[in-house]
């Protein structure tokens, strides 16, 4: 029967199979490969089975060239582990790190002339073009993942004399990896934006602190907006992260309660509160900076100087993370991904959201000659996976 399996079966199974399995059943036959670097597929993956939680990079200083990047992997446990777990991706994120999406980061060389996008956990990279990247003024780069496209694209923020400008390059399996200019936000004050941007729901946010603005680029239209921080929301003793699709304000108005705020709407800047956390009392640890927050809010990590607390919203319960961090360089949300970025797709019709059985359709050549072989291999790495 094995041989009258059906997709959706199918696609339910692998997509609760570990992204390092996946990425050795990926080329077992052409099925396999476009099942698995089929767009729908990584985000049932993602929600099914990755390992989430975020990246950080430690450096003693911002000119040593010695540093470590971890991966704290902040699962509930559901599976017999526990928090708060770390695995060193030194080895694999060679340079620093500037972005991250989806389980793929942006990793730029030392001395800023090559620029990578590496999956750490498949350890696939891409080379991007890097003439004309360097520029003697600050620059930003943001990595955002356009849902209505499935395309990934990266935006390169920098000024010129007083101008913001910007370039985009669309990652694509085609190796046309072109950076092209697009028309930048106008506004003249740029000493503002000091910092990387967020991330969040095919939306980066530069946040101009001293400004109180916030710039937004709509990654999909390729278009700027700008809106302002309410006077109502104060920055002292918050952080504003990403949190799902939307980019939040965690904000302290005692010292046992946190409220959480929303942009609903970056092009209006409609900020709604979500909701209000009662921190239970725990000395040294309230009012410490939030880090890490889950797409659902129910997890958030703090920082204490060099010690990491994740607080359970729903459980009322502190975690001690076994980490002892020092200096943050870049911290951001990953997740084991089994997202390649050499074979995304170039943004055709055929890379639009399909279900399994549509997919399938589409795509020449796609049915496996002998199912019964491939399951056999496919049970050797589940059986080592497991």
């Amino acid at each position: 029967m094995i041989n009258i399996l059906d997709d959706d079966i199918l696609v339910d199974i692998l997509t609760r199979v570990s992204a390092k399995s996946l990425d050795q059943i990926r080329y077992f036959s052409k099925y396999c490969f476009n099942m698995i670097s089929d767009p729908y597929f990584v985000q049932q993956h993602n929600l099914h089975c990755s390992d989430y939680g975020f990246i950080i990079h430690e450096k003693p200083s911002n000119y040593s060239k010695n540093s470590t990047k971890y991966f704290i992997k902040m699962n509930d446990g559901s599976s017999g582990g526990k928090i708060g777990q770390q695995y060193n991706l030194s080895n694999v994120l060679k340079g620093n790190i500037l972005a991250c999406c989806n389980g793929l980061v942006l990793l730029q060389s030392c001395d800023k002339s090559i620029l990578r996008v590496v999956n750490p956990t498949t350890k696939q990279q891409l080379k991007l073009q890097h003439f004309d990247l360097i520029c003697n003024n600050r620059e930003f780069y943001g990595f955002a993942f356009v849902p209505s496209t499935h395309e990934y694209k990266i935006a390169r923020l920098h000024t010129e004399s007083m101008d913001l400008k910007c370039e985009l390059v669309v990652l694509n399996s085609s190796h046309d990896l072109q950076w092209r200019s697009i028309d930048g936000p106008s506004i003249t004050m740029t000493k503002g934006f000091q910092y990387r941007p967020y991330s969040v729901g095919g939306v980066l946010y530069w946040i101009g602190y001293s400004q109180r603005m916030v710039l937004c680029l709509d990654v999909g239209a390729e278009k700027f907006y700008q809106t302002t921080l309410p006077d109502f929301i104060s920055l002292s003793k918050g952080r504003i992260i990403g949190m799902g699709s939307f980019l939040c304000l965690l904000k302290y108005v005692a010292p046992d309660q946190l409220d959480i705020w929303i942009l609903k709407n970056f092009r209006t800047g409609e900020w709604i509160k979500k909701r209000e956390i009662f921190l239970p009392m725990q000395s040294k640890i309230i009012e410490c900076l939030p880090i890490w927050i889950s797409d659902n809010g129910e997890l958030i990590v703090f920082r204490m100087k060099n010690k990491l607390w994740a607080y359970n919203v729903e459980l009322h319960k502190w975690t001690k993370l076994p980490k002892k961090v020092g200096k943050f360089v870049f911290w951001g949300p990953h997740v084991s991904s089994i997202v390649s970025p050499k074979f995304i797709a170039k943004s055709t019709a055929a890379t639009m959201y399909y279900s399994p059985k549509e997919a399938r359709s589409i795509v020449e050549d796609t049915v496996p000659p002998d199912i019964s072989h491939i399951v056999d291999n496919m049970a050797l790495i589940l059986d080592s996976d497991s």
